[in-house]
């Protein structure tokens, strides 16, 4: 049951499919335990000032209604506050496009029914995050040329960021036709290689896709402190159609195309920039890239996996 006094609403007006629920909001609040949160209506710009204002303002309870960027800033954000000893755990309702993060905890993209379940829980939960040259993921980080394309963002939309996407071998094929006529200048754009730890020797290895999926937050991550790491690693077209659409689907990780590990660092080597998506956020990133888990990543109002 709620025993939270002071909650504060972020409501993120230029994310996804977000829109204006203070009312809404503010009633189940009222009505059901019986306090009015702040709400805050909000353009992406004004997000980070926002944030220090309330989290330096004494919130208990700090809950966002936007896009997986606004969550991930939250949650980023609300941890810069611990070195105060002040844990103000975050409910990450779902307003955006693909609402990674809210799917992973709550298994719902109705708003409501994420609240009314966050709200029921009777303590908050820490989970592990990846954390990626500063920067946080708590579902998974994909890491290739892939991300630029438009359809990549249908892979994330499921919760299950390659599987998702009924398109994935022709959106492979497409990047890799757009990089292959860049090779010949930056082989490194489409190309990386990738070094980690697993089952306790180091390991080297080339990759056009990478994905570190965090604990629990698929069906195979299941070792609880470790990052399942995929890489895909497709030289040609030809490699391509043997690894398959159905592959992907049933038995990409057991396709000689791809390498699966266990770990809880990495590190992705090249030179410039790669595309990364950061649960459904896309950003560039400079090369090298370190990857960690930290095991007390986040706090989050949300059911324990």
């Amino acid at each position: 049951m709620m025993s939270y006094k002071k909650p504060v609403v972020i409501i993120n007006t230029a994310s996804g499919s977000s829109s204006d629920i203070r009312e809404e909001i503010s009633e189940i609040f009222q009505k059901d335990y019986g306090v009015s949160p702040r709400c805050y209506l909000i353009q992406s710009q004004d997000l980070d000032e926002t944030l220090e204002t309330v989290l330096s303002s004494g919130c208990d309870l700090l809950i966002t209604y936007g896009g997986d960027g606004t969550a991930l800033a939250a949650a980023n954000r609300a941890q810069d506050f611990m070195a105060n000893d002040v844990a103000v755990p975050v409910v990450p309702l779902p307003g955006g496009t693909m609402n990674v993060l809210p799917k992973a905890l709550y298994g719902t993209e109705d708003w409501e029914a994420a609240l009314r379940l966050a709200l029921s829980q009777s303590q908050p939960c820490w989970r592990p995050v990846g954390v990626i040259n500063d920067c946080i993921f708590i579902v998974a980080a994909m890491i290739g040329t892939i991300v630029r394309m438009g359809v990549t963002r249908e892979l994330v939309r499921e919760g299950d960021i390659i599987a998702a996407s009924k398109n994935l071998t022709e959106t492979i094929k497409e990047s890799l036709q757009e990089v292959r006529q860049d090779n010949a200048k930056n082989r490194s754009a489409a190309h990386f290689d990738y070094i980690l730890n697993h089952d306790g020797r180091r390991v080297i290895q080339s990759a056009n896709l990478l994905l570190f999926t965090c604990p629990n937050m698929n069906e195979f991550s299941i070792q609880p402190e470790a990052f399942e790491a995929v890489g895909v690693d497709v030289h040609s077209f030809s490699d391509l159609s043997s690894l398959g659409l159905s592959a992907f689907f049933n038995k990409w990780r057991e396709d000689e195309a791809t390498h699966l590990a266990f770990t809880d660092r990495a590190k992705v080597l090249g030179d410039g920039e790669i595309d990364v998506l950061l649960d459904g956020e896309h950003r560039m990133m400079q090369f090298p890239l370190t990857i960690a888990l930290k095991q007390k990543g986040a706090l989050f109002l949300c059911p324990p996996l």
